[in-house]
């Protein structure tokens, strides 16, 4: 009997302890799961460092953009709870010493603490190491010598601007995309992200309960590593003067924007690129959202008169005119002209009411008054087949690939769509678009004597010291080097021409008339963007012009978008692109005539 009782209270026992060793290990791995497992994972941690962003470089090596070490801050509910279950805290004590470092609302903290659907949430981004600092300092009130818990550091970093808005439309900024993480958008930022785009590090270490460094435990490294440093070929003196010319000029004529871009003819190289309204990069998020895009790159325009020179240029070249060819008699304004690739139908064409003197006119005479009519026979003379190869050639209907994210193409319908009437129109500027950078390439053909040079805005990448060239690249030899030196004299004559009959430049002409300087103005109708036909109320106007001396040290184009009260580029444009030219030409080391 006693010896059965000795066996019951064995099998009680046994059944008792295999029950409280069940219950043990239902709670430890199913209600407790996850604060064992946020204990067990506290031992060996990953902690991670960021290397930074690469550096943004001007010409001369001063910083446009960096980045320092900032850090964001989580809670971590599973840590959290684990604490106060144990009696080391209370969500109270918590959220009052983290919101007091933090500069957070203590009572919507509390909140979101018991109410997130994570149980990992970011209270905090982008603080700075002082304050990240404190927030570790923080420790119990039951033990002093014990650090608050259920919050996480993550380093990231801040981007910094420290100019604000210089260049900023070169730059680009660094934002958030739909989940909250940094990307970098638009211009430099946007296009060399890759470059750009630190490796983070790593440290795995296993801990003991006490918090310290078990030596003999698991540890294994991952190296940071710096993104690459960008040098570009923007020169600081140059783009600050046409930055403050175009604001000037924004104001005095009233345009909606303002755009401009000084470039080295013969590199390619970008010594200045701007629009007006600017931003600052470091507060992005105030402006407006069209204000952030770079216009210059993004935005194909019908550029007008401007590209007449291309269409004389390229005729030159052809052998189907010469400056002194008359291209008619006379004319009363419009002509009309019957389009033999559509059954002979009949198209009007008309010249600027302004145009004075309507003939006889030859090459010179045309550029000079910028007669419309006159660029359609300059057109006509060559044929649709030789006038598109050459536009094709000067780069029109393809991207400059700059190195500027926003970069869009323009519009060139194929060969097989071409009639007369677009070779009419597209003589002087209007049916097709180019983007200003393409504009500008076309025109640096002709300074560089027939030779089309890549847009480069970058010179160097820079990768831990090592020094990474951005080679200049020759895209095509357009024309022959005696065609693009008559097209340049003819433009030369065009510039003389508008100086003198130009009531806001002719008080520049003796100065002027110090350097050999080659230019065409354009203005053109804005296309309706509510149906067909275009705008009676608003224009571009653009100027283009160029160093013509035999070492051309620039080409520079500066844009007015819907300028208002005056129609033409000649009372608006032309004068601020004289007005930044002045102010540049010594800083560009522009030669006098000798």
């Amino acid at each position: 009997m006693l010896e059965n009782s000795k066996i019951r209270i064995t099998w009680i026992s046994f059944v008792l302890v295999t029950f409280a060793i069940f219950v043990f290990l239902y709670r430890w791995q199913v209600i407790d799961y996850k604060y064992y497992t946020a204990l067990a994972a506290s031992r060996t941690k990953v902690e991670s460092d960021k290397g930074l962003r690469g550096k943004i470089l001007s010409s001369d090596s001063a910083v446009l953009a960096y980045s320092v070490p900032a850090y964001d801050v989580f809670v971590y509910r599973v840590e959290l709870k684990g604490a106060i279950k144990q009696g080391k805290e209370t969500n109270e004590e918590f959220a009052t010493k983290v919101s007091e470092v933090l500069g957070l609302d203590r009572i919507k903290l509390l909140s979101d603490i018991d109410t997130s659907p994570s149980d990992y949430f970011k209270i905090a981004s982008k603080i700075d190491l002082d304050t990240k600092n404190r927030l570790l300092l923080l420790k119990r009130d039951n033990s002093k010598n014990r650090s608050l818990e259920g919050f996480i550091v993550e380093t990231t970093e801040k981007r910094v601007y420290p100019d604000n808005t210089f260049a900023s439309h070169v730059l680009g900024y660094v934002g958030k995309d739909t989940d909250g993480n940094d990307r970098p958008y638009n211009g430099v930022e946007g296009y060399w992200a890759g470059e750009m785009t630190p490796q983070s590090g790593s440290a795995t270490i296993e801990k003991d309960g006490k918090g310290n460094i078990i030596l003999g435990g698991e540890f294994d490294t991952f190296e940071k590593k710096n993104g690459r440093d960008v040098r570009l070929t923007i020169n600081r003196g140059v783009q600050s003067i046409l930055e403050k010319k175009l604001k000037e000029g924004s104001i005095a004529y009233e345009a909606e924007y303002t755009s401009g871009i000084v470039m080295d003819p013969k590199t390619g190289k970008i010594l200045a690129m701007a629009m007006y309204p600017d931003f600052d990069p470091n507060t992005y998020f105030k402006s407006e959202i069209g204000i952030l895009n770079n216009r210059l790159v993004s935005d194909p325009y019908e550029a007008g008169s401007i590209m007449k020179a291309v269409t004389v240029a390229s005729a030159i070249d052809a052998g189907t005119v010469t400056p002194e060819t008359v291209l008619f008699k006379s004319h009363n304004g419009c002509i009309e002209i019957a389009d033999e690739r559509d059954n002979g139908k009949k198209w009007k064409i008309c010249t600027a009411k302004s145009v004075p003197s309507r003939g006889p006119k030859n090459v010179i005479q045309m550029l000079q008054t910028s007669d419309n009519i006159g660029a359609y026979y300059v057109a006509k003379s060559m044929g649709l087949e030789t006038m598109e190869s050459y536009f094709r050639k000067f780069g029109i209907g393809k991207t400059t690939e700059i190195g500027l994210s926003e970069e869009s193409t323009s519009s060139l319908k194929k060969l097989s769509q071409w009639n007369d009437i677009d070779m009419a129109t597209y003589s002087y500027g209007q049916g097709f678009t180019v983007t200003p950078i393409q504009a500008i390439s076309a025109f640096a053909t002709i300074a560089n004597k027939g030779k089309r040079m890549k847009p480069q805005i970058v010179e160097e990448v820079i990768d831990n010291g090592k020094i990474i060239p951005v080679t200049q690249k020759l895209e095509e030899t357009v024309l022959k080097e005696d065609s693009a030196i008559i097209t340049s004299e003819m433009l030369k004559s065009a510039f003389t021409y508008n100086v003198k009959v130009n009531g806001n430049t002719s008080k520049y002409k003796s100065l002027l008339a110090q350097y050999s300087i080659a230019g065409k103005s354009g203005t053109a109708q804005i296309a309706r963007s509510d149906g067909p036909g275009y705008y009676t109320d608003q224009v571009n106007t653009t100027y283009v012009g160029f160093d013509a001396s035999p070492d051309s040290k620039f080409v520079m184009l500066i844009k007015l978008h819907k300028p208002k009260d005056a129609d033409f580029s000649a009372s608006n444009v032309f004068p601020l692109w004289v007005e930044t030219f002045i102010e540049l030409k010594d800083l560009l080391g522009v030669e006098k005539n000798k």
